[in-house]
């Protein structure tokens, strides 16, 4: 690589020197004090005050652990919206909880928390000092939350709350206008100093900060941190890596950690040794449809439907391995998730005939395609077309829906899939000229089905639903107890596996690379993908 030569002959010229120089790429100022020497293993030291400055590696060597980011789009936790810079945040930034991998919330910057119906809840907050030096205060959790509230990325996730303020004994009060006894699960907001809204990098109270260097960036270890005895690496470079370079970067230690979420465009193809690991989500893919249209008001019909989705196959191989299939409303890997939450249809060519059958389709002019009886007269049969709608941009999306309509053609069904762009796919929503359409929802992280499953719920495209699961949601809402929530949360599966309301594919995971051997501790989660870096050992060879 030019990149690795370039920066040999500067190591060259500093070793000849033995003194104070500055590297091409890395910014004017003082230089380090102590630059490590190229075959000594381990964190690389720096003074917090001076430019830090990369050391260089020969390919396949490695002496500086560098992160992706993006300098054109923020590093304020609460506006970024880059899957390079995102990742970052959970080494600079903290909420009142987190979730583990398996969504179940855990205090991180609340000592104790309390509510006796679910609605007004007061949050004590634990010891901890910001980034700029101030203590951690309820006025900056409240300043935080209320942002987030008005915030395009979690508006939605936190519309239930009506009201975010302090009480005279320093405590965090949320109301809300609803029961929610999972409130917590929502609450992995990152928490930033107030009134440092409009800034880039806020002060908040992780155990990096972001500190500009030159052309490029690095985070520094925070010395008050309250767990900064557990950082083994002093500072964690930054820089930016267009798309066509990463696997390339990778190969040869430039990169030392790729995050993906299921990219809908393309796939990674790395080489040499490197280790995989998955991160679940919830990004939640379904099927819907247009109970507009008096075939798909029959549920014999939706459940043949949802017999032709060969879960497996999209997220093994259309997706890269980078989901997880699910037949029921629930990521399987939720912390209280039972296979026997409801009798959901798997894949089955024998089970979709049978369903339609049940359903009254009949080739009945032998064209090999079958029709509907709509009951206008007992002559009046058509041949049911189903015009499948996808958005156009996501080709793993397309891929998938081409699938599963090549299973419904298999049995006689005209499906066609329209695939289409953005604002396209969104106008043709809204107008309902479609009997299904291939989507994906960020569910809340407390699982909320409402927006989906509801009368006016924001995506309930199709009017599918009603009062009905309304109540099943809100009874999974004001579940006391893990035993009180895990049978709601059962009553609600199950009653959407016999009456397929929409159908379940898979939920998207985040999949993270490193180098064999380099990286251990590393478990990431929905509220981050780096929460757990007090727990890291990095060995850099």
């Amino acid at each position: 690589m030019k990149r690795n030569r370039r920066y040999k002959c500067i190591w060259l010229l500093l070793c000849a020197a033995m003194f104070l120089a500055v590297l091409s790429g890395c910014g004017a100022g003082a230089a380090p004090e102590e630059v490590p020497d190229e075959d000594a293993p381990g964190e690389t030291e720096a003074p917090a005050d001076g430019d830090i400055v990369e050391p260089a590696a020969e390919k396949g060597h490695n002496v500086a652990f560098t992160l992706r980011y993006t300098s054109e789009d923020t590093i304020n936790p609460i506006y970024s919206d880059t899957v390079y810079n995102d990742a970052l945040m959970s080494l600079m930034y903290e909420g009142l909880f987190r979730l583990d991998g398996s969504f179940r919330a855990e205090p991180v910057l609340c000592s104790e928390y309390e509510s006796e119906d679910g609605i007004l809840w007061r949050f004590s907050l634990i010891t901890a000092q910001m980034h700029d030096g101030s203590d951690l205060k309820a006025v900056d959790v409240v300043y935080s939350i209320n942002l987030a509230r008005n915030s395009t990325k979690y508006a939605s996730r936190l519309k239930e709350i009506a009201a975010c303020y302090s009480d005279d004994d320093g405590r965090v009060v949320i109301e809300l206008f609803k029961v929610n006894r999972a409130l917590p699960t929502l609450l992995d907001v990152p928490i930033i100093c107030a009134g440092s809204g409009d800034e880039n990098a806020p002060a908040g109270t992780g155990p990096y900060y972001f500190k500009k260097q030159g052309n490029g960036a690095v985070l520094m270890a925070f010395d008050a941190y309250r767990n900064a005895a557990d950082i083994s690496q002093k500072y964690l470079f930054l820089k930016e890596f267009p798309d066509d370079s990463v696997e390339e970067s990778f190969s040869d230690r430039s990169l030392d950690i790729i995050c993906e979420t299921g990219s809908d465009t393309r796939s990674l193809h790395l080489y040499g040794e490197y280790e995989v690991r998955f991160c679940d989500t919830t990004l939640f893919q379904y099927i819907g449809f247009n109970y507009n249209r008096i075939a798909l008001c029959d549920p014999n019909i939706r459940q043949a439907i949802a017999c032709a989705v060969d879960r497996a196959a999209i997220a093994d191989g259309i997706y890269d391995g980078n989901a997880r299939p699910a037949s029921l409303l629930y990521n399987p890997a939720y912390y209280l998730y039972e296979d026997t939450w409801g009798d959901a249809p798997g894949f089955s060519i024998s089970e979709m005939s049978a369903h339609l059958a049940a359903a009254g389709l009949l080739d009945h002019d032998n064209d090999g395609l079958l029709e509907y009886n709509y009951g206008y007269s007992s002559e009046y049969w058509e041949t049911l077309t189903l015009r499948f709608l996808v958005f156009e941009g996501s080709e793993k999306k397309v891929a998938a829906a081409e699938a599963i309509a090549a299973n419904l053609n298999r049995v006689g069904l005209d499906v066609q899939v329209r695939a289409v762009p953005w604002q396209t796919y969104l106008d043709t929503l809204s107008r309902g000229a479609y009997e299904l359409y291939y989507a994906e929802a960020a569910l809340p992280h407390d699982f909320d089905f409402s927006a989906l499953l509801t009368t006016g719920g924001a995506m309930n495209y199709g009017g599918c639903g009603g009062s009905s699961y309304a109540a099943l949601i809100r009874n999974v809402k004001e579940a006391e107890d893990e035993d009180a929530l895990r049978d709601a949360a059962a009553a609600l599966c199950s009653a959407a596996a016999e009456d397929m309301p929409i159908v379940p594919v898979l939920y998207r995971q985040s999949t993270i690379y490193t180098h064999r051997g380099e990286l251990m501790g590393l478990s990431p989660s929905v509220s981050g993908v780096f929460q757990s870096v007090k727990d890291w050992t990095i060995v850099l060879s």
